[in-house]
C-alpha cells in the first residue's frame, strides 16, 4: 500500500511541476507584438471565446510524469529493502 501512496504523490507533484514549469517557459518566451494587437482590435468579436487545452501537450506531460514517477518507484525500491549481511 505505501509504494502506491509513494507513486500517486510523485506522479501527481512531478505532474504539476511539468505544467507549471512549461506554463513559466512560454510566458517567459512570449513577446508580444503591439503593432499587430492594435491592427487586430477592429476585428475583434465581442464575445470571448475559451479554448479548452491541448489534448497532446496534456498526453505528454502525462506521460512524462508517468516515466518519472515510475523511475522514483524503482530507485525507493531498491533503497527500501533490507541489506542481509
Amino acid at each position: 500500500m505505501k509504494k502506491y501512496i509513494v507513486f500517486l504523490f510523485s506522479f501527481l507533484f512531478i505532474f504539476m511541476a511539468i505544467q507549471i514549469g512549461s506554463g513559466i517557459v512560454l510566458t517567459w518566451l512570449y513577446t508580444p507584438d503591439p503593432a499587430k494587437l492594435w491592427s487586430e482590435a477592429a476585428q475583434a468579436p465581442a464575445e470571448v471565446q475559451f479554448v479548452g487545452p491541448k489534448f497532446g501537450m496534456l498526453f505528454i506531460s502525462a506521460v512524462l510524469a508517468l516515466v518519472i514517477s515510475l523511475l522514483i518507484m524503482k530507485l525507493f525500491r531498491r533503497f527500501s529493502r533490507p541489506h542481509l549481511g
